[in-house]
């Protein structure tokens, strides 16, 4: 069968129409007088009798009065306006006609409670001459008409005939299931499922849209939320839940549909917002407390989708506030629920459970481990949570640790209802042992751990909340205290200042991930957006700190990023900016063969809102593989929404309130059919986002590409010939913030001839880290590096390369010991003798082709006996594809 799409299960409740009457009812058939029935004398007078005047009742009322001599039939008014006029929506009347008793029940609520009424009887007797008069209204009275509050009140599902499919809509399939699908003992379940060739059938009207409505006419007073039990599989359709109040208004509620799980969904009224696009308005106050219709309704349903909803219930929130959580008490869930991953932490809480320590060992046998941390290198304690975050969009969290540090990073992840898994990780580096750091974590910060659901963030029902940390290769502990939800504030709210430099981001100024979710907000239509800061893919001109990373789905709609700004600096007439891709090619697909990595890059959509709303775009249609400068005029942007008039605001920076990126690609095949791969995590890297002016739009690539020599053999990564230190520091320099950390050039030179070598300043057992990021080419092979080094006869260097293989990292490591006091050229082999892996045992073989992907190198030195400055230096660094991987000669340079 297919899957269905989206369910908008719309619930409605049929306003209150005439009452059937409990008195007799003549039936006048062809051939009867009406002489033997009435006489036409006078109508007598007669009195109301109950409800007694100024009544309160909390029952349907029973309405009786006294006969009154020679009347026909009876007509019962009753009205909460004491005139009777009903000409306003907002009064609530009903009159029942031709009554023929002295009585008169109610069969449905009046709708509205805790309100007065005023209730009349008019006689009537159509025979009677004009003179005598043909009808006799009695005198009023009133009644006060009170809610009898329930906590909890089923709204029956009904049969699959009590729902009405809207004719405008696409056409949908409703039945009821008796199987206890959800488990609950409810046996009656609604279910809704439509295919794809109904629509997307390419009419406007109707396409994509599917309502189903029920009539109630329930009150639903002492209640303040709609509870009900949810399944939704198919496409990435929106779901509604709609109810008409009692004076006809729509209101409305998304529901957050976790793909192919049995939800409990609970919302509040108060969350529920008016709906005023071709529907009436009236008071524009939600009146639930008497419903006439609720209804399911779908949205961008244009595939196929099932849905099932039951347990429809109006609840008391307060009763079900065990199912929230806003702060975490981790005494609250039984240690025993709690499940290991990996490695069994020694789990310590406090008191007033607060606070969680995990503790781990290199020690075997610690708290139960039959191996150290050491062999297992990370861990989670996962904790059982089954309950709904409470309203909020982060989550804020305190942690400290304790003992080994190096490369640890703790993790915070959070397993949804439909099994999608996401994560946090924070360094060790960015806490203290000392004082608790405080985080606070937007949601939209989490980036995806394991996707078997719809690939969604809800964030809303919580199977686990999992807490522990990685690169754990040493003993310690890892806190964390008062995880709670919270909500931040909107980013509309928080500006970014635009001083007259005319910088709008450059990234330098976070310290961790979470803060950019401060300024910046992302879409959530291509359902794999994702803000990082890219300190190892930053291009590095020696000041440059952090560039920005932003995640997208291929094949799916545009990544969207934006940013709110106050603009300060005035009458600049462009925006200039740093770009890389890094879309990765989805090489297991053999129909995309033909397609090289270099094809693969997003499409760029650079967009500016101005003051007076007026929006323009301008695009990169392909994003460069190397970080390029692009400066783009105001001239050259497209107007995408808005109309320009006389009195239009000028294109100028000062004038712009949003700045926003977005980017995008789609696998075709080779002639041209459209072919989705839907890989994730492509990264786009951007920096240094700021107004400038700008005479003429032009790009300029800032990352110097290597290549090979005329052999093809050999390609020189750098021979240090800069014409000055400043020149040199913007592509070496320090990471290590040591105040001894310094580089420059140097005249003394290896034999191979050339002007400058780089001298590395060092000191004792502290190691700095000199660093180059290159730009290797794709025609560059290498199975080796050759170069020169001179040092003090007593220094320990370390050449690190770290290359990326997917989006990993992996750092190899060759140590050259006792560094001669004389030139000396080495021929170091990438085999894994010689270059050995650190910190992941598991990480692959450099291969020839291994460093066009390397991400950078660094120099580490270290003599522990030393305490004076001391130096090395280099010289002709070669990338060498002539030798072997299993390669190591030193050859004295005279």
């Amino acid at each position: 069968m297919k899957k269905s799409k989206f369910l908008f299960l719309l619930l409605s409740l049929s306003l209150l129409a005439g009452c059937s009457s409990n008195g007799i009812n003549f039936s006048f058939n062809e051939g009867t007088t009406l002489s033997n029935v009435a006489t036409r004398g006078t109508l007598g007078d007669f009195d109301l009798i109950g409800p007694g005047d100024k009544a309160i009742i909390d029952d349907e009322p029973t309405f009786t009065w006294s006969p009154c001599s020679n009347a026909v039939s009876y007509t019962l008014e009753i009205c909460s306006l004491e005139t009777f006029d009903h000409s306003s929506k907002s009064v609530i009347y009903v009159q029942q006609t031709n009554i023929y008793a002295t009585s008169f029940k109610l069969s449905a609520p009046l709708k509205a409670k805790n309100t007065t009424y005023f209730w009349r009887i008019t006689a009537k007797n159509p025979f009677n001459t004009k003179a005598e008069g043909k009808e006799k209204v009695s005198s009023t009275r009133q009644f006060y008409y009170q809610s009898k509050d329930s906590e909890e009140i089923p709204i029956s599902i009904g049969e699959a005939d009590d729902w009405t499919l809207h004719p405008t809509g696409s056409y949908a399939d409703v039945s009821i299931d008796h199987t206890d699908f959800f488990g609950n003992g409810n046996q009656d379940n609604l279910c809704i499922s439509f295919e794809e060739e109904n629509t997307n059938q390419g009419i406007v009207e109707s396409d994509g849209w599917i309502v189903i409505t029920k009539s109630y006419e329930i009150d639903l007073y002492g209640t303040d939320s709609l509870f009900f039990n949810f399944y939704y599989s198919g496409n990435d359709a929106d779901a509604l839940i709609r109810i008409i109040d009692a004076d006809g208004e729509y209101w409305y509620s998304k529901i957050q549909i976790s793909q192919n799980a049995k939800q409990s969904v609970l919302i509040k009224f108060e969350d529920f917002e008016l709906r005023v696009k071709d529907t009436p308005v009236q008071n524009s106050i939600f009146n639930y407390e008497h419903v006439q219709y609720i209804e399911m309704c779908f949205e961008h349903a244009f595939g196929d989708g099932c849905c099932v909803v039951g347990g429809l219930k109006a609840v008391n929130f307060k009763n079900y506030g065990n199912l929230f959580i806003e702060k975490m008490d981790f005494n609250a869930i039984s240690k025993e629920t709690w499940i290991d991953e990996s490695y069994k932490f020694k789990k310590d809480i406090s008191t007033d459970g607060s606070e969680l320590s995990l503790s781990y060992s290199t020690d075997a046998g610690f708290n139960g481990n039959e191996k150290g941390i050491g062999n297992y290198g990370y861990g989670f304690a996962k904790i059982p949570l089954n309950c709904y975050f409470a309203s909020g969009n982060a989550l804020k969290v305190k942690i400290k640790y304790s003992g080994y540090n190096a490369g640890v990073k703790a993790l915070i992840r959070i397993y949804e209802e439909d099994t999608d898994r996401w994560s946090y990780e924070q360094p060790f580096s960015s806490l203290s042992q000392d004082e608790y750091t405080e985080l606070t974590i937007p949601f939209a910060a989490f980036a995806k751990s394991e996707i078997r659901g719809d690939g969604n963030r809800q964030f809303y029902y919580i199977l686990q909340l999992q807490l522990g940390a990685s690169n754990l290769y040493g003993s310690g502990s890892i806190m964390f205290k008062d995880i709670e939800i919270v909500t931040l504030p909107s980013v509309s709210q928080n500006k970014k200042i635009v001083e007259n430099d005319g910088v709008i981001e450059d990234f330098d100024s976070y310290s961790y991930r979470t803060q950019l979710y401060e300024h910046w907000e992302s879409s959530i239509t291509n359902k794999d957006e994702g803000i990082f800061l890219a300190t190892n893919e930053k291009y590095n001109n020696g000041t440059n700190v952090n560039a920005g990373q932003f995640n997208y789905k291929s094949d799916m709609g545009l990544a969207a990023y934006d940013i709110y700004t106050d603009v300060k600096c005035v009458g600049k007439n462009g925006i200039s900016l740093w770009i890389k891709d890094g879309s990765v090619l989805n090489t297991t697909d053999t129909s995309l063969s033909y397609l090289k990595a270099s094809d693969v890059a997003a499409t760029i959509v650079i967009q500016v809102v101005l003051k007076d709303n007026r929006w323009y775009r301008y695009s990169i249609n392909k994003a460069p593989k190397r970080w390029t400068e692009y400066n783009i005029s105001f001239d050259d942007f497209e107007l995408y929404d808005g109309t320009i008039l006389d009195t239009s605001d000028p294109f100028v920076s000062e004038n712009i309130i949003n700045f926003a990126i977005g980017m995008q690609y789609f696998y075709y095949l080779q002639d041209g059919t459209p072919h989705p791969v839907y890989t994730e995590s492509n990264p786009v890297y951007v920096d240094n986002i700021q107004f400038a002016n700008v005479t003429k739009s032009s790009f300029t690539t800032l990352e110097v590409e290597l290549h090979p020599d005329e052999t093809g053999q050999y390609t020189t990564m750098d021979d240090f010939e800069y014409k000055s230190d400043s020149e040199l520091q913007k592509r070496w320099f320090g990471i290590n913030n040591l105040d001894f950390e310094h580089l420059e050039l140097s005249d003394d030179i290896s034999s191979q001839g050339g002007s400058h070598s780089m001298k590395l300043d060092y000191k004792g057992a502290t190691s700095p880290a000199y660093a180059h990021y290159p730009a290797i080419g794709s025609d560059v092979l290498c199975r080796a590096i050759n170069i020169d080094i001179k040092g003090d006869d007593i220094a320990t260097l370390y050449i690190n390369l770290y290359i990326k293989t997917g989006s990993s990292i992996n750092q190899y490591r060759y140590t050259v010991s006792n560094v001669s006091s004389s030139w000396n050229r080495y021929v170091i082999g990438l085999g894994s003798d010689n270059f050995f892996p650190v910190g992941n045992s598991q990480a692959p073989a450099i291969a020839n082709t291994t460093l066009q992907n390397i991400q950078r190198i660094t120099f580490g030195i270290v003599n522990p006996s030393g305490k004076e400055v001391s130096s090395i230096y280099i010289d002709n660094i070669k990338l060498d594809n002539n030798s072997k991987f299993g390669v190591k000669t030193i050859t004295p340079l005279n």
